[in-house]
């Protein structure tokens, strides 16, 4: 599902929605593109490089470029260069797995045999194969014009890093593009990218192909100098119409004895060779009326205008349109130039805020007052909220007779507004509130609003919510929430985010709560990262619980945990979502289960272990789902009798006697697997005649032998566990 499934959303709430995302995220967010690692090589959008296919002109240098490969996929691609803009196209791409260089050559050659190719160093290695021919020759033998040396810089370096930042550099310069058509070469571009600081080297074929392509071009024209290096390639016109025919003409041209001085010359007969006195000098000779082209005249600088704005009669002068419209208009600021009805007429500038109508004769614009339309920020805007304020002052003053006395007042208002690019702040005094605030759709004029409390001690600003969020944003809205100490009583979410809405937040203290402290769904966001922390001072549902494409990103800060509050489902939570607390420390305790990750949800803390969370109930990893990318908790020992907990998949036993196991309903686990083993001369047996042994498919109790070291694995298969392997 992308974003243009989302019907409740007008094409205008779509396209504000995405245009909210950085630019190298919209692919993934608004369509579904998958994003892989630590960062994508080349952050940039589609729609900077794509291109529809266009047909080459003959001028343009091309190269082909060559990506040798067996199991992996060989690669070649075609480019070509648009030398006067500077652009670099990919214009056809191959790409085939355990084909030979004579396969490829096959491929290759209707591209064009004169079509030079430059190739990697790996070009040298001889295989065998080949017989000992290196590989970059097998493919010269079999028709491919392959340049004599490897692909390198003018340096004679062969740098990755400085192969990919000079990519990088065309795309978000505009001087790079890709034919649409060409699927295969955006597949890798989408996936290409980077873990633990490298560059993943998997489905990148036509992208090392592309990044081959750094080579020297000349193109002979003009002051153009010739190639002088092995690298170098001349572009050779060689085909019908590429060049006009040559001169027939020969001889000496014979003139007269004598000529005036500063006089043209004719031609005398039709020979070529024979010029006469053409009877007019330079100063003298009439030019024909319309004879005189645009190439004639004199040279004039860009966006300029023949006329003349200096007083008195004069030659021509070179006009900026500026100076076109003040000899037509005014040269007051803030006036407008329009056409009336037999000329152009000037209307005088308005006054601040007003707003441009026609008259009543609809003949001619004019200034007026606004018809009830949205206020226009031309400054930065604060709202005071205060305990002895009231929502029927405008907010504009910390008083008690210029305050607000509701935070939702204060954001309804900022909302109505079209803030023009200013801030928007929300200032909360200290105090006591009873309710918090909801945003539900972005602000006119690309912006956030900041509601800030008391960042040095929010314990001092508190807010204390019934059957209610304290904070939410939805449909595209993006808030700030700073300084407050928050609770919820019966139901809510201290955060919630959802619909895409987007909140940010630093300094809080979350207090005991009836739900989740913060909750992110249906594409919503919760941020805080490189900020300056946190404090969990109460008990709730769970602090964390992100479902249905939520997603809560708590990266680089401190939280403080403090009390040991409790938490009845799980510390962290993930249903089909994604959660990330890389870099982020925990200070003190809290019970309850440390983590619960299903329906495929991902939790990724940087490799920081099972324990990294606060509690003292061992967190679930369901199926399909992962957290630091493992999908179980890992091997756990049993010294007593047991029932197989979720997330227990690999079981250890140890007791030092018969062991009796009970497992979870086959009919809930459906394709599970546990793997038991046990280290003691003990059988493991199950409660239940629920295990098919390995050579019968009646059920039974019997696991394992009374034998050390005896193992067996079970699949669930929805009746019962099946003993698929064991010793």
């Amino acid at each position: 599902m992308t974003i243009d499934d989302a019907e409740h959303y007008t094409p205008r709430e779509r396209a504000a929605i995405v245009a909210a995302y950085p630019a190298h995220e919209r692919e993934a967010r608004a369509a579904g593109i998958p994003v892989l690692g630590s960062g994508r090589i080349f952050p940039v959008a589609e729609e900077r490089i794509v291109c529809e296919p266009f047909r080459l002109p003959r001028y343009w240098p091309r190269l082909g470029a060559l990506d040798f490969g067996w199991d992996h996929p060989s690669a070649a691609v075609e480019l070509a260069w648009d030398t006067e803009a500077d652009v670099v196209c990919v214009s056809k791409t191959s790409r085939a797995s355990q084909q030979t260089p004579a396969m490829q050559a096959l491929t290759l050659k209707p591209w064009g045999e004169w079509l030079p190719w430059a190739w990697p160093r790996d070009g040298r290695r001889e295989t065998l194969e080949g017989a000992g021919v290196a590989l970059a020759k097998q493919y010269a033998a079999h028709g491919l014009n392959m340049l004599s040396g490897h692909a390198r810089f003018a340096d004679g370096s062969v740098s990755v890093e400085a192969g990919l930042m000079e990519m990088l550099d065309r795309m978000q310069s505009g001087r790079f593009k890709v034919f649409s058509t060409l699927t295969e070469w955006f597949e890798e571009f989408r996936l290409y990218h980077r873990k633990d600081g490298q560059v993943v080297k998997l489905r990148d074929d036509l992208m090392a192909a592309t990044r081959y392509r750094k080579l020297n071009l000349a193109c002979i024209s003009g002051a153009g100098t010739l190639p002088t290096t092995a690298n170098g390639i001349w572009l050779m016109f060689d085909r019908a119409g590429d060049k006009g025919a040559d001169g027939t003409g020969a001889g000496d041209v014979v003139g007269p004895a004598t000529s005036a001085n500063n006089g043209f010359a004719r031609f005398n007969g039709t020979s070529g060779k024979i010029i006469k006195d053409g009877g007019a000098t330079v100063d003298t000779i009439d030019i024909a009326d319309k004879a005189v082209s645009n190439t004639k005249m004199a040279d004039m600088a860009t966006a300029r205008v023949k006329g003349r704005a200096t007083a008195a009669t004069g030659a021509a002068e070179d006009l900026t349109l500026t100076q076109v419209l003040d000899m037509v208009g005014s040269a007051a600021q803030g006036d407008i130039l329009y056409r009336g009805a037999t000329s152009w007429q000037r209307l005088v500038a308005g006054t601040s805020l007003q707003a441009m109508r026609m008259n009543a004769g609809a003949t001619a614009p004019e200034w007026a007052a606004p018809p009830g339309g949205r206020e226009v920020l031309i400054a930065a805007r604060i709202y005071y909220v205060r305990t002895d304020g009231s929502d029927s002052n405008n907010g504009l003053a910390n008083t008690v007779g210029g305050a607000f006395l509701t935070i939702a007042k204060a954001v309804a208002v900022a909302q109505s507004l079209d803030n023009n690019g200013f801030a928007i702040t929300v200032s909360v005094a200290d105090g006591t509130y009873t309710a918090g605030a909801s945003a539900n759709s972005p602000l006119v004029g690309n912006g956030l609003i900041s509601i800030i409390g008391n960042v040095a001690t929010p314990a001092n600003c508190v807010i204390n919510a019934t059957s209610a969020n304290v904070f939410s944003a939805s449909y595209g809205a993006t808030i700030t929430v700073k300084g407050f100490k928050c609770t919820t009583t019966t139901v809510g979410s201290i955060l919630y985010a959802l619909y895409g809405g987007t909140i940010t937040f630093d300094r809080m203290d979350f207090g005991s709560c009836a739900g989740p402290h913060i909750t992110a769904s249906d594409r919503g966001e919760v941020l805080s990262t490189l900020l300056g922390g946190y404090t969990i001072s109460g008990s709730a549902l769970s602090h964390v619980h992100a479902y249905q494409f939520g997603e809560v990103i708590i990266g680089y800060t401190t939280i403080t945990v403090t009390g040991t509050p409790a938490f009845s489902t799980y510390f962290c939570g993930n249903a089909g979502s994604f959660i990330n607390f890389e870099g982020t420390t925990f200070s003190g305790a809290a019970t309850g289960q440390r983590f619960f990750v299903h329906k495929n949800g991902m939790i990724d803390t940087n490799l920081q272990g099972f324990n990294y969370f606060p509690g003292s109930v061992a967190g679930v990893i369901r199926p399909g789902s992962q957290y630091d990318y493992a999908t179980s908790v890992g091997p756990v020992t049993k010294t007593t009798d047991f029932t197989i907990a979720d997330g227990e998949n690999d079981i250890i036993v140890n007791k030092g006697s018969s062991c009796t196991v009970t497992f979870p309903s086959a009919a809930s686990y459906v394709g599970r697997d546990i793997f038991i083993k046990t280290i003691q001369a003990f059988t493991v047996v199950s409660a239940s005649s629920n295990v098919a042994p390995l050579t019968s498919a009646t059920p039974g109790t019997a696991i394992l032998a009374g034998t050390a070291g005896k193992w067996a694995k079970a699949k669930s298969d929805g009746t019962n566990w099946i003993i698929m392997a064991a010793n």
